[in-house]
C-alpha cells in the first residue's frame, strides 16, 4: 500500500512540476502586450505593438535601466493582418491581457473607429477596461517616442491620462465606454488626446484636449475649458483647479473639492429642454495681488459669483461646440430623452444629430467656496 501511495505522489508531483514548466514555457512563447497603436495611411492599417522585452526584466530592480519594452510595427490590409505580420517578426504570439493602452492615430480617427473597435471587441483576450486615446498625429510616434529612463512607456502614458482625468484636464475613456456609446443610436464618442512634447532635451507625453466624434468619425476637438464643460455635463469632474478674476483684478485660484451634476429632460410645447444643475465645493488656494490672506464675507461672495460664471461659461462653450458646430451628442442627451419620453424619442431619433442645435438648456450652478480650513459660504442661501 505504501508503495502505491508513494507512486501516486510521485506521479502527482511530476504533473505539478510539468504544469509549472509548461506555463513558464508558454509565457516565454508569448509577447505580453503593453500598448497598441493603430494608424491609417494610404488605405492600409499601420499597427504598432509594444511588448515587454522579457530579456531585460531579469535581475534585480537596481539593475534595470532604460525601457523594458520594445515596439514592433507592420502594415496590412486589416488590423488582424498587420498583427499577424508582427507575430512573424516577434516570433511570439501576442497576449493582450496585460495591455494598458490603445492609441488611435489622427488619420485613423478621421477615417472612423468601426474597424478598430470591431477588432477590439472580438479579441477575447482584450480587457474591456483598457484606456483608449487619440494621438495628435500618428499613434506610432507616441509609442515609439524616446521617453528617457522610463521603464514602461505604456504605463507612463496610462498614468498621464489617469492623472489628467483626476484633475479634470481630459476624460478617461475605456474600451467598454466606446462599446456602450455604439449601442446607443444617438450617442457619440469622445476620447482624450495625447501628444509628444519637448521638455528641454527630453520628450514627454502630454494629455491635452478631447477628440470629438460624430458617428464614430473624428470631427474636431475641445480645448481645456471646453473639456471641463464636457466633464461637468457628464458628471465626470473629480478634482482640479478653477481660476477667476475679481472686480479688484485679483486672480483667485481654487481647488475643486467636490462636483456633482444632475441633468433632467422635459418636453414643453414640442420643444426639448434640459435642466442642468451643477453643485460644486471649492477651497481657495491663492489670491494674487492681495497683501492680506484674509477675505471678507463680501469678497467671498463675489468669488463664488465669479466661479458660477466660470462654470456656466465652460458648459455653454462645450454645448455650443459639440452640439452646434460638430453635431455630436457626447452628452447622451438622446438616451435621456428615450428614458423619459420614449414616444418623442422615436419621432426625432432618425435625424437626432440634425436637431441638436435646436435643444434648449437651463443651467443652474451652485457654488460653495471656503478658504482652506474654513467653512464655506453658499451664495444661494
Amino acid at each position: 500500500m505504501s508503495k502505491r501511495i508513494a507512486a501516486f505522489f510521485l506521479v502527482a508531483l511530476t504533473l505539478i512540476l510539468s504544469g509549472c514548466t509548461s506555463k513558464e514555457d508558454q509565457l516565454k512563447d508569448m509577447a505580453l502586450a503593453q500598448g497598441l497603436g493603430i494608424d491609417y495611411k494610404d488605405e492600409k492599417y499601420s499597427v504598432s505593438f509594444m511588448a515587454y522585452d522579457l530579456s531585460k526584466t531579469r535581475g534585480s530592480n537596481s539593475e534595470l535601466s532604460g525601457t523594458l519594452t520594445k515596439v514592433f510595427k507592420s502594415i496590412g490590409e486589416s488590423v488582424p493582418y498587420a498583427i499577424t505580420d508582427i507575430t512573424t517578426l516577434m516570433g511570439k504570439k501576442p497576449y493582450y491581457s496585460h495591455n494598458r493602452i490603445v492609441i488611435i492615430g489622427e488619420d485613423m480617427a478621421q477615417e472612423g473607429l468601426q474597424t478598430v473597435f470591431d477588432f477590439l471587441y472580438r479579441n477575447a483576450e482584450m480587457r474591456p477596461y483598457v484606456l483608449v486615446a487619440v494621438a495628435r498625429g500618428d499613434a506610432q510616434e507616441i509609442l515609439g517616442a524616446n521617453l528617457g529612463e522610463v521603464l514602461n512607456p505604456a504605463e507612463e502614458i496610462q498614468n498621464v491620462i489617469t492623472v489628467g482625468a483626476y484633475y479634470s484636464y481630459v476624460p478617461e475613456i475605456e474600451i467598454i465606454d466606446i462599446a456602450i456609446s455604439t449601442l446607443e443610436k444617438t450617442s457619440d464618442s469622445y476620447l482624450p488626446i495625447v501628444e509628444i512634447v519637448k521638455d528641454g532635451e527630453e520628450e514627454v507625453v502630454k494629455a491635452s484636449g478631447t477628440a470629438i466624434f460624430n458617428n464614430m468619425k473624428l470631427v474636431g476637438e475641445l480645448g481645456e475649458q471646453e473639456t471641463k464643460g464636457l466633464l461637468w455635463m457628464n458628471d465626470a469632474v473629480q478634482y482640479g483647479t478653477l481660476v477667476c478674476t475679481t472686480s479688484m483684478h485679483n486672480m483667485v485660484s481654487s481647488e475643486i473639492i467636490e462636483g456633482n451634476t444632475d441633468v433632467e429632460v422635459r418636453v414643453e410645447n414640442g420643444k426639448i429642454k434640459y435642466d442642468v444643475l451643477v453643485t460644486c465645493m471649492l477651497n481657495v488656494d491663492q489670491v494674487d495681488g492681495k497683501e492680506s490672506n484674509s477675505l471678507s464675507r463680501e469678497q467671498m461672495r463675489e468669488i463664488e459669483v465669479k466661479y458660477v460664471d466660470v462654470i456656466k461659461g465652460q458648459i455653454d462653450s462645450a454645448l455650443k461646440k459639440c452640439l452646434v458646430q460638430y453635431g455630436s451628442d457626447v452628452f447622451r442627451l438622446g438616451k435621456r430623452l428615450w428614458q423619459e419620453y420614449p414616444d418623442v424619442y422615436r419621432e426625432v431619433s432618425e435625424n437626432w444629430r440634425e436637431r441638436l442645435a435646436e435643444l434648449e438648456f437651463e443651467i443652474e450652478v451652485k457654488v460653495q467656496v471656503s478658504k482652506t480650513g474654513e467653512e464655506g459660504i453658499d451664495i444661494n442661501d
